[in-house]
């Protein structure tokens, strides 16, 4: 038995050894392994980085360039132009980069046509006022080559044109001292002034507001203007 017995320790001892030796170089394995793996992972990740900032850079960059644009377009500056690069691109920040350029083509265009707008419709407006002020004038030369005294007022009373002959009657009388100076180019010609004269035969003011009211006219007849008999015609005008 002693045989057996020293054959079965040493079977046994023979095969914990060759269990022992299997185990470590599973472990020397499982380690290889597992550095294996984290290396490749960390390869992966630094390759995903680079990648994603290489495409991140073909997406961002041509966004911001045509963002600079429209910054730019927005800010008056119509000569901006997109990069032709851009433009020639076939993947989808070149078709937005052709579909924003046909839409500053267009937006350009418009631009013009409402410029050439504006500026026919300054020339028009320069050559009525000149037309208008050429028609003024004619019209306060025939009022001033007038015998008869024509004076006009505006809603609020004021006085907007006075004529020689209304100059000269209303200025009758009146002292070559006066402190108040009055001639067909003084600004002074105020109704207060004229009621003033009227003061003892008519109501001056009254009659304007009765004329503008009631839009009638109204004929005084022998007024006495500081001893000078006057007819007085008043109507409005439409």
């Amino acid at each position: 038995y002693g045989f057996v017995a020293t054959d079965s320790n040493d079977f046994i001892n023979s095969a914990l050894s060759h269990i022992s030796s299997i185990q470590n170089q599973l472990n020397i394995t499982y380690e290889d392994s597992f550095i294996a793996g984290v290396v490749i992972f960390l390869l992966v990740i630094i390759a995903t980085i680079i990648f994603a900032i290489k495409f991140s850079g073909v997406i961002i960059n041509p966004i911001d360039e045509l963002t600079t644009t429209a910054e730019q377009i927005a800010g008056g500056d119509m000569n901006s132009t997109i990069q032709p690069e851009l433009l020639a691109s076939s993947d989808e920040t070149g078709r937005l980069a052709n579909a924003f350029n046909l839409m500053f083509s267009k937006l350009k265009e418009r631009l013009m046509e409402l410029n050439n707008e504006n500026e026919s419709i300054e020339k028009k407006v320069t050559e009525r006022t000149t037309e208008l002020n050429t028609a003024k004038a004619r019209l306060e030369a025939s009022i001033n080559s007038l015998d008869v005294g024509i004076i006009m007022t505006d809603p609020d009373n004021n006085v907007i044109l006075i004529n020689e002959a209304a100059t000269s009657i209303l200025s009758f009388g009146l002292p070559p001292s006066s402190t108040t100076p009055i001639n067909d180019n003084s600004n002074k010609w105020t109704i207060d002034l004229i009621q003033d004269r009227f003061i003892k035969s008519l109501d001056f003011k009254s009659s304007i507001d009765k004329v503008v009211s009631k839009n009638k006219t109204i004929l005084e007849k022998e007024l006495d203007y500081n001893g000078k008999i006057i007819t007085l015609y008043m109507a409005p005008v439409i």
